[in-house]
């Protein structure tokens, strides 16, 4: 009996450990970092309070941290490395408070801390990934969103570097070994994960805005001129506005990372993001940086000042960061781009579900797409129902009243009913609970509008007469049109705002009528869609009068998709006339064209030099293609263009100057086919190596140093570059 006793007071004090008993109100982190042997050697001090008696205590700490002394109240205490944790042992009684500091070293740490550069030409940097990667890979900590608490962080770095983390900087100090000390401190408390130390080359702009204090983060030899940060000033006074409330943090900062493994991270008033979306003027036009500026600040308030309980909750950080970014990008480029952007996730959201992504909102092994994409879409449904003043007051109430703490979808219903009454339960059910995605299928019949669901859903139908005059019912079943003598054709969901599909047709009498109706580009672009079927011959005319108008480019897009059978006179006219309506539009017709009609060569041979590497890559293979009498023109007018980081052109270019008779010399040949093989080596960003082995791989070249690269990226820690190296490895027989 007195032996079960004990193993059953064992049990319970084995239990209180991993439960996790005590709360971290404060830690410190003293870091020394040696980039060129990728070791960190560091003490992590944790200020807690114990929550239940215990004989032990665990922190997270994976197999390649070595912890090499551990202290409590400063007392030199018994501990031990197990199965990627330490447990701590020592009398730890309730409610009272210990300071458990923790001495290791790593070296190479398999996750979330990373070197670039330092033994290559690459940018030599080193940052860290705590979300889904865990800190715990390189050093003593706590893989748990719901632990808070303050943080001071010094970092010992050799001089020459901006040395960046968490909060204010307190101070630099130079020591007698030629390193410099960096002093952080972060005064109100955030979940762990958001811990970051980052490392670069970097000119900093420094700015207040808003009385914040905000600093940008420029690489030295950032593309001129650079534009990345062009509307990071007004997306920070934005963003307050949209939310209803003022930044929650002391300073802000916006940092460019190399080899970056997402496109952004929210560290706590620490911003990240990929370089790739380091822009100039020309490279802005293929891939801007607003969206991932606007979405990553909008988690300092969603994520960073509130934190989920669990990954159920997840849509709290993603959801609402999508959101707001969406807000953001909708001040910015406008209402074309924003409900283009809307409806082109709203496909990708319906594609996916019949594809089989059914898992629903409310779970935390749900997608992505689903928290990200479809949360967002949710949460403009939501703000439709209460209506955009409403919704505000909800997230005011519900981001105050639980500052700087962990909250659960509960929380946030229960804001719902403070501001409205109704915490809109039969919302959460249709919407979170569930993955469906409900089906209309409408038919006109006579004088009515027949609907076929087996949803309770009412969407909005906008019914359109001769006058171009419109009537708005909402509705989930039949009803007879009112006026049905002038009335020409219905549209449902207009805008598309719901997330439902629904199936329905226009009779092609009625096609011109809308065409001509009071449309928004969006509706008018889902009309045209419609017109598929359409013979040609009946709507050239009107595609004409389509193609001069300056429609937002998805439109003109749908239109060269439709007269890809036409007769090259005909798509050179439709091509002049888009080409006239701004960059993007350009684009389009570079794109659509992979054969060049005679009539538009010389607008072809302009796009050569246009304000967009896409559009400069694609103009120079349509004309390579299409005048073999003039390739070597086309590259030599071209043979200095580089392209964005990427080196896309430059490849293409290469590539084309390569299969071009008697434009390079034997000796021209080879040093160029260096140059392409060279791009997928380690001193290169992932972007470029990424591009260089889709070439490897097409044009088989494999020997010694492409088999290195190959091997060598095969390991690298970015996955995307990974996988592919894998691929081709696996396809060569490298392994």
């Amino acid at each position: 009996m007195k032996r079960f006793l004990y193993l059953f007071i064992g049990f319970i004090f084995l239990h209180n450990a991993i439960a996790q008993n005590f709360d971290i109100s404060h830690a410190n982190f003293d870091l020394k970092i040696d980039p060129y042997r990728q070791y960190v050697e560091g003490i992590n001090t944790f200020e807690m309070k114990i929550l239940h008696p215990a004989d032990s205590i665990v922190f997270d700490a994976r197999s390649k941290v070595a912890i090499t002394n551990v202290r409590i109240n400063k007392r030199k205490a018994d501990f031990k490395q197990k199965e990627n944790k330490a447990i701590i042992y020592g009398k730890f009684r309730s409610n009272k408070r210990y300071r458990i500091t923790l001495g290791y070293h790593v070296t190479s740490p398999a996750q979330a801390l990373y070197f670039t550069g330092w033994n290559n030409r690459n940018k030599n940097q080193v940052w860290t990934q705590g979300q889904g990667k865990n800190h715990s890979h390189w050093m003593p900590f706590i893989d748990d969103v719901n632990e808070r608490f303050t943080w001071q962080t010094t970092i010992e770095f050799p001089a020459g570097y901006e040395v960046i983390s968490n909060g204010r900087l307190i101070s630099r100090d130079t020591l007698s070994n030629g390193s410099v000390r960096h002093l952080y401190q972060i005064e109100r408390p955030a979940a762990g994960y958001l811990f970051f130390v980052g490392v670069g080359e970097y000119l900093v702009e420094k700015d207040t805005v808003s009385g914040i204090p905000h600093s940008k983060y420029h690489y030295p030899d950032a593309p001129k001129p650079d534009k990345t940060f062009y509307f990071s000033n007004r997306i920070f006074k934005l963003m307050p506005e949209l939310i209803g409330m003022a930044f929650p943090w002391s300073n802000y900062r916006e940092i460019p990372l190399r080899d970056f493994i997402y496109g952004g991270m929210e560290n706590v008033t620490a911003t990240v993001f990929s370089d790739d979306y380091v822009v100039n003027d020309t490279s802005w036009n293929d891939k801007n940086p607003v969206y991932i500026l606007a979405h990553e600040l909008a988690h300092q308030w969603f994520g960073d000042y509130v934190t989920e309980t669990s990954s159920r909750h997840h849509w709290i950080h993603e959801s609402f960061a999508t959101y707001y970014g969406r807000e953001a990008e909708k001040e910015i480029f406008g209402k074309n781009h924003y409900e283009f952007g809307n409806y082109f996730e709203w496909e990708q959201i319906v594609k996916k579900y019949h594809e089989g992504d059914t898992v629903p909102l409310f779970n935390g092994k749900a997608t992505s797409l689903t928290f990200y994409q479809k949360g967002a879409f949710v949460l403009r449904m939501m703000r439709n129902r209460l209506g955009r003043e409403k919704f505000r007051e909800v997230i005011i109430h519900f981001l105050k009243n639980h500052p700087y703490q962990n909250v659960s979808t509960s929380d946030f219903k229960r804001s719902l009913y403070a501001v409205t009454g109704d915490s809109l339960n039969d919302f959460f059910e249709r919407w979170f609970e569930s993955a469906e995605i409900p089906h209309y299928e409408f038919a006109l019949r006579q004088d009515s509008l027949i609907i076929q669901t087996e949803s309770e859903v009412l969407i909005p139908v906008r019914l359109f007469y001769r006058n171009g005059t419109y009537r708005d019912i909402k509705t989930n079943h039949s009803v007879a049109i009112p006026d049905f003598d002038n009335f020409t054709f219905y549209l449902p969901d207009p805008g598309r705002q719901f997330l439902v599909e629904t199936r329905w047709q226009l009779d092609s009498s009625k096609m011109f009528y809308a065409l001509r109706a009071p449309l928004s580009d969006l509706d008018f672009f889902r009309v045209l869609k419609k017109m598929r079927p359409v013979p040609l011959k009946e709507k050239m005319r009107i595609f004409m009068d389509i193609a001069a108008w300056d429609y937002y480019y998805p439109v003109h897009r749908e239109i060269l998709y439709q007269t890809a059978a036409a007769d090259d006179s005909v798509r050179a006219r439709i091509g002049r006339l888009i080409l006239k309506h701004g960059v993007q539009n350009r684009k389009t017709v570079a794109m659509s064209f992979a054969k060049v009609p005679r009539d538009l060569q010389e607008e072809f041979e302009g796009l050569l030099h246009d304000a967009s590497y896409e559009t400069r890559e694609h103009a120079l293979y349509a004309l390579w293609n299409s005048f073999p009498e003039k390739r070597k023109v086309y590259l030599d007018r071209t043979k200095n263009t580089y392209g964005d980081q990427s080196r896309s052109f430059r490849m293409l270019w290469i590539m084309l100057a390569l299969n071009t008779p008697e434009y390079l010399s034997h000796e021209s040949a080879r040093k160029y086919l260096n140059e392409l093989v060279d791009y997928a080596s380690p001193d290169w960003p992932v972007s470029t190596r990424l591009t260089a082995l889709e070439y490897i791989d097409m044009l088989r070249l494999i020997d010694k140093k492409t088999a290195a690269y190959i091997k060598q990226a095969a390991s690298y820690f970015h996955p995307a570059l990974r996988n592919k190296a894998r691929k081709i490895s696996k396809k060569y027989h490298l392994d």
